[in-house]
C-alpha cells in the first residue's frame, strides 16, 4: 500500500513542477517603464534602474522605451542592470510647441505594451529625470481601476501630474491614449493629454509619488505636507523639510535646473541660502552618474 501511495507524491510533485515552470512568475507580470530621448535622461534613468535593482531587490521587469537619440553605450549597461531596452519614435508635438518638450510623448507609449511575454498586468511609469527614494514594489498592489497619479499641487489642487503613473495597460486603454495624440494642439504636452483624458476618472497617489525638490531651493513644504501630530512643540521648519525629504517616495528634479547641469559648487554658490538637503540631493545624483552611466555626462561631483 505504500507503494502507491509514495508513487502518487511523485507523480503529483512532478505535475506541480511542470506547472510552475509554465505559469509565468508573478514579478513577470508588472513593469516598471522610464523614456529616454537624451543621454542626459538616459544616465538618470540608469540611476534609478540601479536604485530600483540594488537598493530595493526588486524583482519586477524594468523597461526603457529610447529614442534613436541616445547613444547605444546605455543599451548595454540597462540590459547589465537587467531593464528591457525597446525603441520607439516619440509621436510628434504640434509644430510650435515649445522645443524643450522634445519627445516628451514617448512616456504616453508606455499605454502601447500590451502584447508583451508575457503579457503585464499592471505598469509604473516615471519620468526619468527623478530620484526613487523608497520603495516603490507596493504600488502594484494598490488599488486601481483607471490611471493613478500624484497631483500637481505646484500648479493648483485639480491638476493631476504625469510624472509617475499607475494603470492596468489594454487595448481600450492605448487607443485613448494613442487617439489623443494624433493631432496634438499647440502648447499640449503629455499632462495636458492625460488631464483632458482622465480628470475625472484620475485615482490620486499622495504627494510623496512627486515631490519637486525645490521645496529645499527655496525652503518651504508642500500644502498636502503636516507634521508629526506626537510632537508637543511644534517642529521649526528645518525639522519639517527633514522630515518631509523621508516620506518623498519620488523627487523630481526642478530647483535650479537639472542636477548634470552645475556642479555641486555651483549650486551652493547659485543657491547659498537652500537647505543643505539639496545640496546632498545633487551630491547623490552626480556620484551616481560618475558611477554608473558610461558616456561623459560629467566628470566630477
Amino acid at each position: 500500500m505504500a507503494k502507491p501511495v509514495f508513487l502518487f507524491i511523485i507523480l503529483l510533485s512532478i505535475v506541480c513542477t511542470l506547472h510552475y515552470l509554465r505559469t509565468d512568475p508573478p514579478w513577470s507580470r508588472n513593469a516598471y517603464v522610464f523614456y529616454v530621448t537624451q543621454d542626459t535622461y538616459a544616465c538618470s534613468a540608469l540611476i534609478n534602474v540601479f536604485i530600483l535593482r540594488h537598493l530595493f531587490y526588486t524583482k519586477y521587469r524594468i523597461i526603457i522605451l529610447v529614442s534613436d537619440e541616445v547613444s547605444t553605450v546605455y543599451y548595454e549597461a540597462f540590459a547589465n542592470l537587467g531593464a528591457s531596452v525597446i525603441e520607439k519614435d516619440p509621436p510628434p508635438l504640434h509644430s510650435q510647441s515649445v522645443a524643450y518638450y522634445h519627445g516628451c510623448l514617448l512616456k504616453l507609449v508606455a499605454f502601447s505594451l500590451i502584447d508583451l511575454k508575457p503579457p503585464l498586468e499592471r505598469i509604473i511609469t516615471m519620468d526619468a529625470d527623478q530620484l526613487i527614494l523608497r520603495d516603490l514594489d507596493h504600488a502594484f498592489d494598490l488599488p486601481l481601476t483607471s490611471v493613478s497619479a500624484p497631483k500637481a499641487y505646484w500648479i493648483d489642487n485639480h491638476t493631476y501630474s504625469s510624472t509617475l503613473m499607475a494603470f492596468k495597460p489594454s487595448q481600450r486603454l492605448w487607443d485613448k491614449v494613442s487617439g489623443a495624440m494624433l493631432s496634438v494642439p499647440a502648447d499640449t504636452y503629455d499632462m495636458d493629454i492625460m488631464n483632458r483624458l482622465f480628470h475625472d476618472t484620475f485615482e490620486e497617489l499622495p504627494g510623496t509619488y512627486g515631490t519637486l525638490n525645490s521645496h529645499w531651493e527655496d525652503n518651504n513644504t508642500p500644502t498636502w505636507f503636516t507634521s508629526p501630530e506626537d510632537q508637543r512643540i511644534k517642529p521649526t521648519l528645518d525639522e519639517d523639510l527633514r522630515e518631509l525629504f523621508t516620506r518623498v517616495h519620488v523627487l523630481h528634479f526642478t530647483a535650479v535646473g537639472k542636477p548634470w547641469m552645475y556642479d555641486v559648487e555651483e549650486l551652493w554658490a547659485r543657491r547659498p541660502e537652500a537647505h543643505p538637503i539639496l545640496i546632498e540631493q545633487w551630491a547623490f545624483w552626480r556620484t551616481s552618474a560618475l558611477q554608473l552611466c558610461p558616456s561623459d555626462i560629467i566628470d566630477h561631483v
